[in-house]
């Protein structure tokens, strides 16, 4: 028995967020860590290595209790992590982050200062095959926040996965990756397991279900052990709280071949879309990219109202700096950018925001010190004040319409099963705090929405009422640019598809846009 939990318990501001949790898991293994957002997932990945501490219960890893060591003294007992955020260093290059984790297992494995000398020469070799294990050769020497998201995702798993260590605690480790690098990484992880113990927290179903030897389920701080991936999908429980099906309808039960999460809905289509003489959005070879790193390259593009815009590619291809060059948000090179009418290159983020342009990046960037309350609310104050910064006296002042706006909000976060109460948004998880970043785009009368991998960290009830809400949009004429690594999705929502290559955008033909093998097909043929 290589990692026990005993009876782990925590509590927060009175809100019980871990309770009674117990399981245990030998080495050699790879446990699939699942539930609903706010199940308590990521807490018990903090309190196993240090960053929390329980108010009952035991943590023993190779028969040492790891409760009340600090984070470092767990780490030099063999205890790797990843985060849901990227934890990087952003001036540092791949190679110089492999580089710094290559000399810490020598240094920690050799007694002497000659002994660590005498190993150095195997410093370089053990990098390069590290960079190319993790497809990381071609963007070595960038400095990390250049990378995608999905390469600085890889570099945060390669730092890990290299580590000397014995657990390895994994949260979120699939995002924003593609198809061809996914199982790259689910087959090095395959080797990692021989000699650990490793735990995935993730939301791709499809990619737990390849990997793990059993499934830990929370539910509401609670943790239920399933033998395989196939006993989960068919309990009652999983598909009461994290599929959102009545377990006393007739609906069928879910099949352990099927991607739950990404079960596709009715595709929207192009009929509703009325009149398309004058685009929302208009992008005229554009480019733009990152200090003088051209990465979007000329690329054009149109946005009818109504239209949901989704923009498929392979990690690095540019689609996120094609939406932070329209948001205004990186470095612009060339071309013309035009917002219902209005050439806004040189328009600066707040005053498109104020044009109705909103923006929900991947990290969903919430003020993490205030609650769900206080951040609508400074949403709302910023959009409703005239000109200027924002000024605490402005924030102080009375608005009923702002507090109007922000308890309608709160309501239908609460009627969409999130638990609204004082807490800072940073004891949230990843999935509640998309949802609270997606309500603030409500506010002020958008005219254009875009969406960096809205489906990033967040569940199968959660994916649903996301679907609703662009349907929403569409009825609503108010077009939505998406960039979507899952292609399931893509093809339930979109009206049209385009392709990035290269930081040139490609029409995708109109028969593959509903095939989501089709378009996965497409994509690796784009590598």
């Amino acid at each position: 028995m290589t990692l026990s939990i005993k009876h782990i318990s925590y509590s927060f501001n009175g809100c019980h967020i871990l309770k009674d949790v117990s399981a245990t898991v030998d080495i050699g293994k790879i446990i699939g860590l699942i539930g609903p957002n706010g199940a308590g997932k990521s807490t018990l990945a903090n309190v196993i290595n240090g960053l929390i501490r329980p108010s009952e219960g035991v943590v023993h890893f190779e028969r040492r209790n790891l409760i009340g060591l600090s984070p470092q003294e767990i780490a030099r007992l063999g205890v790797a992590r990843t985060f849901q955020g990227q934890h990087l260093p952003w001036n540092s290059t791949p190679r110089q982050c492999l580089l710094a984790v290559v000399r810490l297992n020598i240094r920690s494995s050799v007694n002497s200062e000659s002994d660590y000398e005498s190993n150095a020469k195997d410093h370089g070799t053990q990098v390069e095959s590290f960079l190319n294990r993790y497809c990381l050769n071609e963007v070595s020497n960038k400095p990390v926040r250049d990378l995608s998201f999905g390469q600085q995702r890889l570099l945060s798993l390669a730092m890990a996965c290299t580590r000397t260590a014995r657990l390895l605690i994994l949260d979120e480790p699939f995002v924003g990756l593609k198809s061809a690098i996914l199982q790259v990484v689910i087959d090095t992880l395959r080797t990692q397991a021989e000699a650990k113990v490793v735990v995935v927290i993730d939301h791709t179903l499809s990619a737990v279900r390849e990997i793990a030897s059993s499934i830990w389920y929370m539910h509401n701080g609670r943790l239920i052990t399933f033998e395989n991936y196939t006993k989960m999908v068919s309990s009652d429980v999983f598909r009461r709280t994290y599929l959102g099906v009545n377990i006393l309808n007739s609906e069928p039960k879910v099949a352990d071949d099927i991607d739950a999460e990404k079960k596709p809905i009715r595709s929207l289509n192009n009929k509703a879309l009325g009149n398309r003489s004058k685009p929302v959005l208009l992008l005229d070879e554009v480019s733009g990219g990152y200090g003088s790193k051209v990465v979007v390259n000329q690329a054009s593009l149109e946005v009818f109202p109504g239209e949901v815009v989704s923009i498929i590619g392979v990690n690095g291809s540019g689609k996120s700096t094609l939406l932070r060059t329209i948001a205004g948000v990186t470095h612009f090179f060339g071309g013309s950018i035009y917002f219902h009418n209005e050439r806004v290159n040189s328009l600066p983020p707040d005053k498109r925001v104020r044009m109705g342009l909103r923006f929900l990046v991947q990290d969903h960037r919430l003020f993490r010190t205030l609650n769900i309350r206080d951040n609508l609310l400074i949403s709302i104050y910023a959009l409703e004040q005239a000109s200027g910064s924002l000024t605490a006296k402005w924030l102080t002042k009375k608005s009923l319409s702002a507090k109007h706006a922000a308890t309608r909000s709160l309501a239908m976060l609460e009627s969409d099963g999130l638990t609204v109460t004082d807490r800072t948004t940073s004891t949230y998880s990843g999935g509640e705090q998309a949802r609270i970043a997606l309500a603030q785009l409500e506010f002020g009368n958008p005219r254009l929405i875009i969406l960096d991998e809205p489906t990033s960290g967040i569940d199968g009830i959660a994916i649903q009422s996301l679907v609703s809400t662009i349907r929403g949009w569409h009825q609503r004429r108010i077009p939505v640019v998406i960039v979507e690594h899952a292609l399931e999705f893509v093809a339930s929502v979109s009206t049209r598809v385009l392709l990035m290559k290269g930081g040139e955008l490609r029409p995708v033909d109109q028969s593959v846009q509903r095939d989501p093998q089709m378009m996965e097909k497409i994509l690796i043929r784009s590598q």
